[in-house]
C-alpha cells in the first residue's frame, strides 16, 4: 500500500509540475529570439531592460512588430551618447595632462577631480 501511494504522489506531481516546465522552454526561446533582436539591432546598453520587456509581452511569433517597436528608442539615446562621448574626451585630456606632469597618488586625484568638474587645474607638486 505505501508504494501504491508513493506512485500516486509522484505521478500527481509529475501531472502538476510538467506543464510549468513545458512553459519555461517557451519562455526561454523567447529570451533567446528577444536576445538576437537586441544583438542584431546594436540597441544601447541602457536601453536593453525596457527593449527585453517590450519584446517579452509579444507573442514569439510576431518579431516583425517588436523590431518596428525598437528602432524609434534608438535616436533618443543619441544624445546620451554624444554626452557620454564628450565626457570621455575630457578624461582623455585630463589623463594626458595629468601624465605630462608625471602627477602620482593624491596629487594626480586632486588634479583628475578639478579638471573633470572644469575647475582650474592643481598645481604639480
Amino acid at each position: 500500500m505505501k508504494h501504491f501511494t508513493r506512485w500516486i504522489a509522484v505521478l500527481l506531481a509529475v501531472a502538476v509540475f510538467a506543464p510549468f516546465s513545458a512553459q519555461a522552454g517557451v519562455q526561454q526561446d523567447r529570451m533567446k529570439d528577444c536576445s538576437k533582436q537586441y544583438k542584431e539591432q546594436n540597441i544601447p546598453k541602457n536601453q536593453h531592460r525596457e527593449f527585453m520587456s517590450q519584446c517579452l509581452k509579444k507573442d514569439a511569433g510576431s518579431a516583425a512588430a517588436a523590431k518596428s517597436t525598437s528602432v524609434p528608442a534608438a535616436p533618443a539615446a543619441a544624445p546620451v551618447t554624444a554626452k557620454a562621448s564628450q565626457q570621455n574626451n575630457k578624461m582623455k585630456e585630463c589623463n594626458a595632462n595629468a601624465k605630462s606632469q608625471s602627477l602620482k597618488g593624491a596629487a594626480r586625484k586632486d588634479f583628475m577631480k578639478n579638471c573633470l568638474s572644469g575647475s582650474a587645474a592643481a598645481p604639480a607638486k
